[in-house]
């Protein structure tokens, strides 16, 4: 599962990383949960889509809302959103602050 945010306070500190030495060298930054690990910040040269209908996939979830699919499970409150996978691991997204588990 990827995610991101459309406005936050540390978007140009992960832009930096994916560009600079230690990054990618790519113009895109996101967040990623897989299935059975942890979530970490995720960079890349493009959009990242579903493979099976070459378009993506966008989900843009109200506060006090819970989405759902597959193994994955995020809810949305006014302080950000929270998402977590079957392990335990997950990531907390907000416009100030991020974190991953």
């Amino acid at each position: 599962m990827l995610c991101k945010i459309a406005h936050a306070d540390y978007a140009k500190t992960l832009q930096t990383r994916c560009l600079g030495p230690s990054g990618a060298g790519v113009d895109w930054h996101g967040f990623l949960l897989p299935a059975g690990r942890k979530g970490s910040v995720n960079c890349s040269g493009g959009s990242l889509y579903n493979p099976t209908t070459q378009h993506p996939s966008y989900v843009t979830l109200a506060y006090g809302k819970t989405w759902r699919q597959k193994m994955f499970s995020c809810t949305s409150q006014v302080n950000g959103v929270n998402c977590s996978n079957p392990h335990g691991h997950g990531m907390f997204i907000s416009r100030q602050t991020w974190r991953t588990w």
